[in-house]
């Protein structure tokens, strides 16, 4: 149960930055840095380990695209459901 709380609170924040930085792309919305995956987990109290593995738990599943400097959101309306 712990863990659907902690993937719902990186869910929010990651909708939370494509709303306020992110762009348009082919595959979905681009999340560029100067965010870093160690920021989000800053913004949601949890390790950059955690945060670095609901991520890639997320693009085996299709929801996110991840690369060096930045991430897609490729089902933004699946991680609103993980948001709840």
């Amino acid at each position: 149960m712990k863990d659907k709380c902690v993937e719902a609170r990186i869910a929010g924040i990651l909708l939370r930055l494509a709303d306020q930085i992110g762009r348009a792309c082919p595959a979905g919305v681009e999340v560029s840095f100067p965010v870093t995956r160690k920021d989000i987990a800053e913004m949601t109290g949890v390790t950059y380990f955690t945060v670095s593995r609901v991520l890639a738990a997320w693009r085996k599943r299709g929801l996110v695209q991840l690369g060096r400097t930045r991430i897609v959101i490729v089902e933004p309306q699946r991680l609103a459901q993980i948001a709840g």
